[in-house]
Parts: C-alpha cells; structure tokens; sequence
C-alpha cells in the first residue's frame, strides 16, 4: 500500500480526495434548486402550500453514499501522510529533530477522529429520519424528555467540540512533520521556519497540494533528485 501512495500519479491521487467536495456541491446544486421550486410555488399559490415533511429515509442512500465518499478521501489523504512520513523518515539529513513515534500517534487520532465523524454522521442522519416527521406532527421532546434530549445533545456537542480540537491539532504536527521531511530532504540539511510553511500548507490542502508534491515525491523516487536541475546552475 505504501508503494502505491509513493509511486503514484498525482492524478490518481487526486479522484479520491476531491470526489466528497465535488458530490457536495452537487447536493447543494440539487439542494438550492429544490428551494427555488419552493418559492417559485409560493409566490404562485399566494403563500398557501400543502407541505408535509419528506421521508428522509428515502434520500439514505445519497447520505450514506456521500460518507462513504467522505472516509475513502479523508483516508487517502491519512495515508498518503503516513506513507511520507514514515516512509521517507530514514532518509531525512541528520538533526531532523521531529519524533516520529510523535507522528505516528497524531496519524492514529486523525484516523480515529475521522472514522468517528462518518459514524456520527450515520447516527445522527438515522435518528433525525426516524423521529422528524413526528416532531414536525406533534412538535419536539418536551418536560422530561425535552431536558434529557438536551442535556444529551450537549454532551455530544461537548465531546464532538473537544475532539475536533485535538484532531485539529494532530493534524496540524501530521502536516508539518510532512512538510520538514519532504523540504529537508529537498535541502539536503534539516529544514526550519519558513522553509517548512509552503509544503505544511501543501501537505494540509491536499487536494491542491498533490499536484505539486507528489511529482517531487515520484521523481525523488527516480533519481534521487526532488528538484529538476535548473539550467545554468551546476
């Protein structure tokens, strides 16, 4: 697996990571057009619509299509860091100071953190399909089971917060431990401050970044070279 993230493409890269962006900006083509029908009906009808809530279950497979789309991209782009990271990691100059078991235990929280999101999602798309259409009829929990609802959606919330600020921070090391390899071993020496920056901000979107970083990766693999020789510069 980690020679297929080495060696290939950056197109073939690329499918993975940016289908779940452009799948969402179809929904929400599909999504505004829906709006637009909406208030087309409006103005026709003076105000007076006949509405009843859709069955969400019957749109399932479109959200569950969709986080299925998000955890083969979102896994792409852990892997393709992983296998840099690592990888690559016994080729780095000396004073390479970042700790690669450090890296090793953020990828695992990206990936943890991210599988988390799919299931939520998951869960929180299956209970809304089974009890929206009775809030929409006989309106949300209320008294006892108003405050327990609450009180368990802040918990989810609170925990949902905390976790993403932990994941944010892992990935942000993921990132920059990507970076320093890949420019330290450009440089040939250990890569500091703002030699880092551009391939962490590469390293971090992605789906810009594998358009200039992996043909650095797939021609350092070639000939050891991550650079093409500029001419007139021996």
């Amino acid at each position: 697996m980690s020679d297929f993230f080495l060696r290939s493409k950056h197109w073939m890269l690329f499918i993975p990571i940016a289908l779940p962006t452009l799948v969402s900006y179809i929904f929400q083509g599909m999504y505004m057009d829906q709006i637009q029908q909406f208030s087309n009906e409006m103005q026709t009808s003076g105000g007076e619509v006949d509405f009843s809530f859709p069955d969400l279950t019957q749109y399932s497979i479109y959200l569950y299509g969709y986080i299925l789309l998000m955890l083969v991209g979102g896994l792409t782009q852990i892997g393709w860091l992983w296998t840099i990271g690592n990888d690559l990691n016994d080729r780095v100059p000396a004073g390479f100071n970042l700790k690669l078991s450090t890296f090793k235990k953020t990828i695992a929280v990206s990936t943890i953190f991210l599988v988390g999101i799919c299931i939520a999602l998951y869960l929180g798309f299956s209970y809304l399909a089974e009890n929206l259409p009775g809030w929409t009829e006989n309106g949300p929990p209320n008294d006892e089971n108003g405050r327990t609802f609450f009180i368990g959606f802040l918990k989810i919330f609170g925990i949902a917060f905390i976790g993403g600020i932990i994941a944010f921070g892992c990935q942000v090391y993921n990132v920059v431990f990507v970076g320093k390899t890949l420019r330290s071993i450009e440089l040939n020496k250990p890569a500091q401050g703002g030699d880092i920056a551009g391939y962490a901000l590469l390293s971090y979107f992605l789906i810009i970044g594998i358009w200039l970083l992996q043909p650095k990766v797939n021609r350092y693999l070639e000939t050891g070279q991550m650079e093409k020789p500029r001419e007139g510069v021996w």
